[in-house]
């Protein structure tokens, strides 16, 4: 299997919590990551953008169609993180499954202009953005990994600023790719992205292993975590929306 395959590739190995990594080797690892969210923001967010304009225009199906089709793949995806944050638990690593992430799902990007009829696009879509989240899990987990309570906050705003900038440069750059290109190099485009995270992964992101528990908390207890995360997770929707009408209008 793929994943593990992957389990076996390790150029490193830090222990995170054993004392033998110091802070500016998290600093720098911080870095690393940074910039494979800014990478994995760049094709993030300029799905939210063009994958409902391509079926719209590809396909000719509705706006709401197409935003049904974008909606079951982050509801897929969602159903899928909890499980993925668990496994990576368990296994005390982060690094495969990021790699996991970016080599499995690869194919179904690239492969989505080849494939025809909607729902068959939807499909490869789906399972493209399912198998990511074992990714998005995975990096968030690390930060909180290789930073201290004290830290966590300035960890997680500077990947999200930088994050923020990957999204910016995701859109305007696929934008002047589509216009050139027309839409179906988005996904190329995204190939190419994707080849450098996974190469990013496996030479610059070092293997981490944790001091792996047993216990962990009801859902109950994670009850106002989740409502604040779908209230702002809705905003993604109007945005895909907007854009979409606005160039089918």
């Amino acid at each position: 299997m793929l994943l593990r395959q992957l389990l076996s590739v390790a150029p490193h190995r830090d222990h995170v919590g054993s004392g033998t990594d110091p802070i500016r080797k998290g600093h720098r690892t911080l870095l690393v990551l940074s910039v494979y969210q800014l990478m994995s923001n760049n094709r993030s967010s300029l799905f939210t953008v063009y994958f409902v304009l391509f079926v719209v225009q590809k396909d000719g199906v509705s706006v709401a169609a197409g935003l049904t089709a974008f909606s079951a793949a982050y509801v897929a995806a969602s159903l899928v993180s909890p499980l993925a944050g668990r496994l990576s638990d368990r296994l005390g690593r982060r690094r495969p499954l990021l790699l996991f992430a970016e080599a499995a799902s690869l194919p179904f990007f690239v492969l989505i202009p080849v494939v025809s009829g909607f729902l068959l696009v939807s499909a490869f879509f789906v399972v493209a953005e399912t198998i990511l989240s074992f990714g998005s899990t995975a990096l968030q987990a690390f930060v909180a990994d290789i930073s201290s309570v004290q830290e966590r906050g300035r960890s997680y705003g500077f990947l999200n600023a930088v994050g923020s900038a990957g999204s910016v440069a995701g859109i305007l750059g696929a934008g002047m790719v589509a216009e050139l290109f027309g839409l179906d190099s988005i996904f190329y485009m995204v190939g190419f992205l994707m080849t450098g995270t996974i190469l990013l992964v496996l030479l610059a992101v070092p293997e981490a292993r944790l001091q792996t528990t047993g216990g962990r908390k009801s859902i109950r207890e994670m009850k106002e975590l989740a409502v604040f995360a779908f209230a702002t997770s809705i905003r993604t929707l109007g945005t895909g929306a907007g854009t979409a009408f606005f160039r089918t209008s």
